[in-house]
């Protein structure tokens, strides 16, 4: 058995490389990851995805194939797996932390907007959101 908990991205690591880690996983493990696992592999593979995702499919067989079947394709952890993390939330955190709290405020009430919807906007538009909300406030002053 594998040490620690085991997540779906620890499976997917494990899914790729041919080092014998995956060999380590329990069923259970397997069983419990195999949901999140399958949906991130259709990213890239949706046919062979949906073909294994029927309700009575033996969830530690599906992860057996994809083990045998992902390493011969990818000889790393290939880039469309990769998803934004703790970086990426830290990032919009410090996008909105620019613009003082009084200032998304006004631009909220000036343009008729509520609060979330102008949060919402720094965290999907990020700097093009932050020079609107600073020329705003170079303007209104």
């Amino acid at each position: 058995m594998a040490t620690g908990a085991i997540t779906p991205f620890t499976v997917i690591d494990y899914l790729m490389t041919n080092d014998g880690k995956y060999e380590t996983l329990g069923n259970g493990d397997k069983k419990k990851n195999f949901f999140v696992v399958n949906r991130r592999l259709s990213i890239n593979y949706p046919m062979h995805a949906d073909i294994l995702q029927h309700i009575r499919i033996n969830p530690v067989a599906v992860l057996d194939f994809w083990h045998s079947y992902l390493p011969s394709k990818h000889k790393t952890k290939p880039g469309w797996l990769f998803i934004a993390g703790e970086k990426k939330a830290k990032e919009t955190e410090a996008k909105k932390q620019k613009i003082s709290k009084d200032a998304i405020v006004n631009f909220a009430k000036f343009f008729n907007y509520d609060i979330k919807s102008v949060n919402d906007a720094l965290e999907f538009f990020g700097d093009d959101m932050v020079a609107e909300i600073k020329e705003y406030e170079r303007y209104a002053v």
